[in-house]
C-alpha cells in the first residue's frame, strides 16, 4: 500500500460525521497495510481492537496473515507477549495455521487453553479440525490428546474424529470399546454412543456407561 497514512488521515475526518463509513475504512485499510506488512498490520489491528472495540473478526484476520506469511514459530513469539484478553483470539487464528505444519504443536496449544477454561473463537471447529488432521497422520496421538482434554462437548468433538477412525480402521465393536476405555463423563459417552448409531445405525452400544 503506497500511503496508508493519508487513508488513516481521512478516516479521522470522517470519524466524527460518518462513524459508521470511519470504521468500514479503517478495516479495510488495516486489512490492505496486513497484506504488505503482516506485522505491522496485525499491530494496528491490536492497537484499533484495544482503543476502539473493532470487531475481533479484523484481528484473527490480520493474525491469520500473519502466522501465514511469518511462519508459527515467529508469529507465536508475537502471540504470547499479548495480554490474556487478545492471546486467544489471536492463536484460534495461529492454531488453524500451525496444524497444517505441526498438528501436535497445535494441538498442545489448544489444550493449554482450554484446561484453563479460556474462551477460544470457533474453539469447536478448531478443535475437530485439529483432530482430523492429527488423526489422519498419528492416530495414537490423537487419540490420546483428545481423550486427555477436560470433560465437555469440545472433548466431544475432538473424539469423534478418533472414533471413526477406529469404526473404520476395525469395526463398530472396537468404537464401543474405545468409548468404555476413554472413561467418559455419562453424558460424554451417551453422545458419542448417540452419534455412533447415528452414522451406523445397527451398532449395539448398551454395555456403555
Amino acid at each position: 500500500m503506497e500511503d496508508p497514512a493519508r487513508g488513516f488521515e481521512l478516516v479521522d475526518r470522517l470519524r466524527g460525521g460518518d462513524p459508521h463509513l470511519s470504521n468500514r475504512l479503517e478495516s479495510d485499510l488495516i486489512l490492505a497495510v496486513s497484506a504488505d506488512d503482516p506485522r505491522e498490520g496485525f499491530l494496528m489491528s491490536v492497537d484499533r481492537y484495544r482503543h476502539d472495540g473493532t470487531s475481533k473478526y479484523f484481528l484473527r484476520e490480520t493474525a491469520r496473515v500473519f502466522s501465514e506469511n511469518l511462519g508459527p514459530d515467529a508469529s507465536a513469539e508475537a502471540f504470547v507477549n499479548l495480554d490474556t484478553e487478545l492471546q486467544p483470539i489471536a492463536f484460534s487464528s495461529w492454531i488453524g495455521v500451525a496444524a497444517r505444519q505441526n498438528v501436535e504443536w497445535a494441538g498442545r496449544t489448544l489444550g493449554a487453553f482450554l484446561e484453563s477454561d479460556t474462551q477460544i473463537p470457533e474453539s469447536a471447529s478448531l478443535t475437530g479440525m485439529v483432530a482430523n488432521r492429527w488423526v489422519a497422520i498419528d492416530p495414537s496421538g490423537a487419540e490420546n490428546w483428545a481423550a486427555s482434554l477436560p470433560p465437555g462437548s469440545l472433548r466431544e468433538e475432538a473424539l469423534k474424529p478418533v472414533l471413526m477412525h477406529v469404526v473404520a480402521m476395525e469395526s463398530t465393536e472396537s468404537g464401543v470399546a474405545a468409548i468404555r476405555r476413554w472413561q467418559l463423563t455419562p453424558q460424554e459417552a451417551e453422545n458419542l454412543s448417540h452419534h455412533l448409531r447415528r452414522v451406523f445405525p445397527a451398532t449395539d452400544t448398551t454395555d456403555t456407561p
